[in-house]
């Protein structure tokens, strides 16, 4: 923001806050990856589903709460994927 000219508080902190959300969406993907992968090595079809029911729904609870804080603070121009109210109301 400095090197933009700009010594408003205000929009560092927003800045700040979309650099937060970016990474806790971007944390968020990298560890249901990891997951979903660690869940392919899982033969036993049981143990597989186990553990992604536990461990894949925490992940995906996880991203999903940072997603939805970054879609209410996107612009809808700028949100490249259909919005969850709009997929609600889609059917």
């Amino acid at each position: 923001m400095k090197s933009a000219g700009s010594a408003s508080k205000l929009l560092t902190d927003e800045a700040k806050n979309f650099e937060k959300l970016f990474a806790d969406v971007k944390e968020g993907a990298d560890k249901l990856e990891k997951i979903l992968h660690k869940a392919e090595s899982k033969k036993n079809p049981e143990a597989h589903a186990e553990f992604l029911g536990e461990a894949g729904e925490k992940a995906l609870e996880e991203l999903r709460q940072a997603v939805d804080a970054a879609e209410e603070l996107t612009a809808h121009e700028y949100w490249p994927m259909a919005k969850y109210q709009e997929l609600l109301t889609a059917l």
